[in-house]
């Protein structure tokens, strides 16, 4: 489902660039080699699929819920909450406004998304990664893939 996420956000929007993590661990220095002034990097985490729930099964595996990170990365802290914030807008604001949860049907790519819920409303923050800044969100899922 991860990968499915990540291809939705990209054919939402090919500027984002998003990429997905499998756990291999975060080095700054390798991020810092590889950002370019007012360049940032999408990470996807998939912390919690559940393809075995109650959703899941009574849709024969087409609804998945799960948690997963968004990450930005960027040079400065300004540019790493700009680009989580562009990131989230893709799918969840209403004008301009950032969402910090929608239930319904949001449809990015091939990906229906049923729920995206920032837990603990968006954090909209970035911290200081070895020579970089990262703004991370965590997110509740509910989606659908035909």
């Amino acid at each position: 489902m991860i990968e499915d996420i990540k291809s939705a956000f990209n054919t939402a929007n090919a500027a984002l660039n998003v990429r997905v993590s499998y756990g291999r661990g975060l080095d700054p220095n390798d991020w810092l080699g590889q950002l370019r002034a007012g360049e940032y990097h999408n990470i996807l985490l998939d912390l919690n699929p559940r393809p075995e729930g109650d959703l899941s099964y009574a849709t024969r595996g087409h609804i998945v819920e799960g948690t997963l990170m968004m990450y930005s990365f960027a040079k400065d802290d300004k540019g790493a909450v700009d680009a989580l914030q562009t990131w989230w807008a893709t799918i969840a604001s209403d004008g301009g406004r950032l969402l910090h949860d929608i239930s319904g049907k949001v449809t990015l790519g091939t990906v229906e998304f049923l729920r995206w819920r920032a837990v603990g409303g968006f954090q909209g923050f970035a911290e200081k990664f070895g020579n970089t800044w990262i703004c991370g969100q965590m997110v509740d899922y509910a989606a659908w893939v035909p």
